[in-house]
């Protein structure tokens, strides 16, 4: 898959989640317990910020399958395939996340763009409504309103 760059999309800041310098510790744990959703999330999160992406998003689909409650890696593997202009992969993973938590504004923001770009109109603005009604950042609203505006929606009424 080749990355397409020019989409800005919230793109999730991994560095809190804990990742040993190499992954050969996940790997052992992965091998001792196959079904140990946890090390395979932060194996994938591991390969993600080594910009390993397909591996990335092996582990997180892996992880997901094993716990079917780990909302994030349904988030992150729908922010990979938005990396890619998947438009509409990435929808099927972010809802399923969605089902899971309601208030966490990357994914409302995320998913609204994929709308966009897929010209599900009514469906974006609605996920940048919801966004907007929880984000604290001035310049994460300004780039909603920016594109509430390009769909044609009076942002003083919105």
């Amino acid at each position: 898959m080749e990355k397409k760059p020019e989409s800005q999309y919230y793109a999730y800041d991994l560095s809190h989640i804990p990742t040993p310098e190499s992954a050969e510790a996940y790997l052992e744990m992965v091998r001792k317990d196959p079904n140990d959703a946890d090390s395979f999330f932060l194996l994938g999160a591991l390969y993600l910020k080594n910009n390993k992406t397909v591996e990335s998003m092996e582990m997180f689909e892996q992880s997901a399958r094993l716990n079917p409650q780990n909302w994030m890696a349904n988030f992150l593997l729908g922010t990979v395939y938005l990396s890619y202009e998947k438009w509409d992969i990435a929808v099927r993973y972010y809802l399923k996340s969605l089902k899971l938590v309601q208030d966490f504004t990357p994914l409302l923001f995320n998913l609204g763009l994929c709308y966009e770009k897929l010209d599900y109109r009514t469906k974006a603005i609605n996920s940048y409504k919801n966004f907007m009604n929880i984000e604290q950042s001035q310049e994460w609203l300004h780039e909603v309103h920016f594109r509430l505006h390009k769909l044609g929606v009076d942002i003083k009424k919105a």
